[in-house]
């Protein structure tokens, strides 16, 4: 619109054909502005969510650092307690290996005197019988002995008696 030849405007013409012209090109103005300023917030939103991904990246990665030196360290932590326990383990197997052969050793020392002492108190059980036997032989030769003495006693009272009987009849 010239603003010189405002005098020579023909407003109903203006307001009839051009007006509507002009809102309408205004109005697509303002929807492509709209358009535009909306790809800008969705270019500074997406912006923001590229850092904060970034940002959320790094702390991972830190994270990530952190939490692998950490099972790092409690892996070889984990191998060395293991090492210990193996080694404590193989010692504990020595130990109680010589503790088995020697409990073995003196059940075999137990075993032989058993049977030294078994031969040993079969030996005397035998002498012992034996002894019994002759004692008892003994016991029986005695009593024989005894009864022929008192046999013999007998006899002998029975012929004093008679020789004092001579005697006296003499």
């Amino acid at each position: 619109m010239d603003v010189q030849n405002a005098a020579q405007v023909d407003y109903l013409a203006f307001f009839s054909t051009e007006l509507p012209k002009q809102l309408a090109e205004m109005a697509a103005l303002r929807d492509e502005l709209q358009q535009r300023q909306g790809a800008m917030s969705a270019v500074v939103e997406a912006n923001n969510l590229r850092q904060q991904a970034v940002d959320v990246l790094t702390k991972a990665q830190t994270d990530a650092a952190t939490m692998k030196q950490d099972a790092e360290r409690a892996l070889s932590e984990a191998m060395a307690a293991k090492a210990q326990a193996e080694a404590d383990a193989a010692g504990e197997k020595a130990t109680l290996q010589s503790l088995l052969e020697e409990v073995n050793g003196k059940l075999r020392q137990l075993a032989e005197d058993k049977l030294a002492f078994d031969a040993d108190t079969k030996k005397r059980k035998d002498a012992a019988d034996k002894r019994d036997r002759e004692l008892s032989a003994r016991a029986s030769e005695l009593a024989a002995q005894q009864d022929a003495m008192a046999q013999d006693r007998t006899n002998l009272e029975m012929r004093i008696k008679k020789f004092s009987e001579a005697i006296g009849a003499l």
